[in-house]
């Protein structure tokens, strides 16, 4: 182990993503380690700042504030983040870092020359965090490399076909050409010395697509989960909602099919979080349909959970931190029955649906709904088995 790292992260945006990159960068240091940089294809940020406990002053927290470095050249990254955040109609459309992906490779080659020059100047390892194409990050040989996976690119990989429905016009077209050479590249790079998943379902996808031809020893890691969830006391008799708070999309969250789900059975439901997709999801919702906007504060974002009759989460998660955060209050979800959902729950903890088509989720919500829950029970189990590991990250 050197004295020194750098950082790979695909693109640097609020997300369960950077929350890990956070708390991996902060063990580093914890651990004795100097981060020097991180290294990604665009950034909202010039800068990460991770807290840590100040050697000198017990007691007290000092702020690293660790510098990004992206693929775009700083006046395009700036442009990008611009468009971001402004939201200008025509320009957006074309100013989204999502649009980069035809160019992926390009900007990684163009990353990777920025990681190796900087490399000449300081030896280091490498740490890796990869839901796309940090994976593709090419070094020198000799270079320590660690990985962890939150997930392969799923957009060209398990949800390619959710993804290309979405999809209209020349964007499909395009994208359609460009995910052979995308995948192509995607499995050139294979080399690493320590390799993490998320779950056992990421876990064994990188093990098909990546390493199918030998077994590799690849560790299963949950992301951490904030010690609040650990310690609420359990509402046993819960207020009349459903809750759901993530990105405000169609695209692979279901958003739409919840709301129609809702609307059907008159069901209040509670919707915390954003999303390109907001305006047209609320014209979607009946009355008895709430939105919050962004939940910032955990303390609320805790106590609209655990008072809420259940969590909807009908995504394909890789993970699924929401889902987790909800057993641990004792409370019960409404998923899917894929990716790493079965992993957390279970008959005594929520009901899983094997279908997203419209009767299908009808017909099973409304057994859900039927069904009682023993929100302690629950809480027990999920204690156990998380606690467990939050110890990697401690």
């Amino acid at each position: 182990m050197k004295d020194h790292i750098y950082a790979v992260h695909c693109w640097i945006k609020g997300g369960g993503a950077l929350n890990v990159l956070e708390a991996l960068l902060h063990k580093k240091i914890r651990n004795g380690q100097s981060v020097g940089a991180i290294f990604t294809l665009y950034s909202d940020r010039d800068w990460l700042s991770i807290q840590r406990e100040d050697k000198d002053k017990r007691g007290s927290r000092e702020c690293i504030q660790i510098p990004i470095i992206t693929a775009l050249p700083q006046r395009l990254n700036k442009l990008f983040r611009w468009a971001d955040v402004k939201k200008p109609p025509l320009i957006t459309y074309f100013l989204d870092y999502r649009n980069l992906m035809p160019f992926f490779p390009q900007l990684m080659k163009l990353l990777s020359h920025k990681l190796i020059r900087t490399l000449k100047q300081q030896d280091a390892d490498i740490l890796i965090s990869s839901y796309a194409v940090a994976k593709n990050i090419d070094v020198p040989e000799g270079i320590f490399k660690e990985i962890y996976f939150h997930q392969p690119m799923h957009y060209i990989r398990p949800l390619y076909e959710e993804y290309v429905g979405y999809m209209k016009g020349w964007k499909r077209r395009l994208y359609k050409k460009i995910t052979p050479i995308l995948r192509r590249r995607d499995s050139q790079s294979r080399s690493y010395d320590i390799i993490y998943a998320n779950s056992e379902s990421t876990k064994q996808q990188i093990q098909k697509i990546y390493f199918p031809e030998q077994q590799l020893d690849i560790q299963v890691i949950h992301p951490p989960i904030d010690e609040a969830f650990f310690y609420e006391p359990v509402v046993t008799v819960p207020d009349n909602y459903f809750f759901y708070i993530n990105r405000l999309t169609k695209m692979f969250k279901h958003l739409d099919k919840i709301i129609h789900l809702c609307n059907e059975y008159k069901i209040p439901l509670i919707i915390a979080g954003d999303g390109p997709d907001k305006i047209e999801l609320m014209k979607m919702a009946g009355p008895t349909i709430t939105f919050v906007g962004w939940v910032s504060d955990e303390q609320t974002k805790i106590s609209l959970m655990k008072k809420s009759r259940g969590v909807i989460n009908i995504a394909h998660e890789s993970f699924g931190i929401v889902t987790a955060e909800a057993l641990l209050l004792g409370v019960p979800i409404f998923g899917y029955n894929g990716g790493a959902t079965p992993e957390l729950v279970d008959e005594q903890s929520g009901l899983l649906v094997n279908s997203l088509e419209k009767q299908e989720l009808s017909d099973q919500f409304r057994k859900f709904l039927a069904q009682e829950f023993d929100r302690k029970a629950i809480q027990g189990r999920a204690r156990q088995r998380f606690s467990e590991g939050q110890k990697f990250w401690n």
